[in-house]
């Protein structure tokens, strides 16, 4: 009987030991999987501790899709990068082919564009080089305004307690509540400080005058459309434009958050280069007549004016009273007799 019990004990304590012992393997071998004996699995976990570059722009990848569709389907088109690094940006050059060169255009597209838009910017970069213009139509920065979100209506419910909590809080931040956390956590979604894109922009337009004379030597008119035209006014008040022989204007667009009119205002006599303005017959994005009017009372004897009949904003279908409208004004000024 005793040694019943003793055989029975002696099982159990046997049992409980083997299982002691499969654990004890058990997690032995499960540290040894873990462990980084791989040393090409260390060097790939160290690599990802690494920083990486910074995603590229929205409007880069854009206008790498305009190149690549440009090498395939016009081969008259310089295609060029400006710039080094992640401040590269898009050029496009086409040369006179009308035999008798005379002038070179610097062409600035509108806003969210690139530099070969339908409509007026491809027009203009094509058909002036078949009467004495070298062209180039570069990329310009994005502009994307910060959205401003108006505060909620208080509710009936909330109405009492935020009366009485006025004093105890502080007014919530407008420009936080007009920005998207996810967006400024994400490189690639934030948006580029819109103060920052009048400079910009001049860096562009300095590097792309480089450009330029270095091809020909002639004299440069720089043709902006929207916003762009809007730019090129302030920079010329500004008198950031040193290069600059002319300006042609299409269609200017207000920026109030660049404190951008698209006016002449008072300080029109500050802009000391021939001017053209061209404006839409219907809907412009600002007044042409309240330029001419700050022109006319300023004295501003390089100011000129052209409204394109029968066009609306986009000149579809007028672009040949565009081109008429600046080979004509260009031809007066720059060609020599």
């Amino acid at each position: 009987m005793r040694f019943t019990l003793l055989k029975s004990s002696l099982s159990k304590l046997s049992l409980l030991l083997l299982t002691l012992l499969a654990l004890l393997l058990a997690r032995v071998l499960s540290a040894e999987d873990t462990a980084p004996n791989d040393p090409s699995a260390q060097e790939q976990s160290d690599l990802t501790q690494l920083p990486q570059p910074a995603p590229e722009r929205d409007e880069t990848l854009r206008n790498q899709a305009v190149a690549a569709q440009l090498a395939l389907t016009d081969k008259d088109t310089e295609v060029t990068w400006l710039g080094t690094g992640k401040d590269q940006f898009l050029s496009l050059y086409l040369a006179d082919n009308s035999g008798e060169p005379f002038v070179n255009a610097l062409i600035l597209h509108d806003n969210l564009q690139n530099p070969d838009w339908p409509g007026a910017v491809r027009t203009l970069r094509r058909e002036l080089t078949k009467g004495g213009w070298n062209t180039l139509s570069i990329a310009v920065p994005d502009y994307r305004p910060r959205p401003r979100i108006p505060p909620l209506e208080p509710t009936e419910a909330n109405a009492a307690s935020a009366e009485l909590d006025t004093e105890a809080t502080e007014p919530p931040d407008p420009e936080a509540a007009g920005t998207d956390s996810s967006a400024a956590n994400d490189p690639a979604q934030a948006a580029p400080d819109p103060q920052q894109l009048p400079e910009e922009l001049v860096q562009r337009m300095q590097l792309a005058s480089r450009f330029l004379q270095e091809k020909t030597a002639f004299p440069l008119v720089v043709i902006g459309v929207g916003s762009s035209a809007t730019l090129l006014l302030e920079q010329a008040r500004a008198g950031n434009l040193g290069d600059v022989n002319g300006l042609v204007i299409i269609d200017p667009l207000p920026l109030p958050e660049l404190g951008a009119t698209a006016d002449l205002g008072e300080d029109a006599a500050d802009i000391r280069l021939p001017l053209l303005d061209i404006a839409p017959e219907f809907n412009p994005r600002s007044n042409p007549k309240t330029r001419a009017d700050a022109a006319r009372r300023q004295h501003q004897t390089g100011y000129q004016q052209r409204i394109i009949r029968g066009s609306y904003r986009e000149f579809k279908g007028a672009e040949p009273g565009l081109i008429k409208a600046i080979r004509g004004w260009g031809e007066k000024l720059y060609r020599r007799r």
